[in-house]
């Protein structure tokens, strides 16, 4: 009896995960296309957006370290 109840539960715990999973997909999928489309908006008004599809964050630019900062206190 207690195994079947384990089973059970680890089968409610399992199902619970997987549609978590399902809704933060939808609402990233739902957030990207709200994204793309601000985007599409604002290049048509004639600006650079920001935010753009997936990709377009440009090229990386040459690793190098930043300037040195304060010392810290001995």
């Amino acid at each position: 009896l207690l195994a079947i109840l384990c089973a059970v539960a680890l089968g409610v715990a399992f199902a619970w995960i997987v549609l978590m999973v399902q809704g933060l997909n939808s609402d990233l999928r739902e957030a990207n296309e709200a994204r793309d489309a601000l985007a599409k908006q604002v290049a048509q008004l004639g600006e650079k957006p920001v935010a753009g599809p997936p990709g377009s964050r440009g090229d990386p630019d040459e690793a190098k370290p930043g300037p040195r900062g304060p010392r810290g206190p001995a």
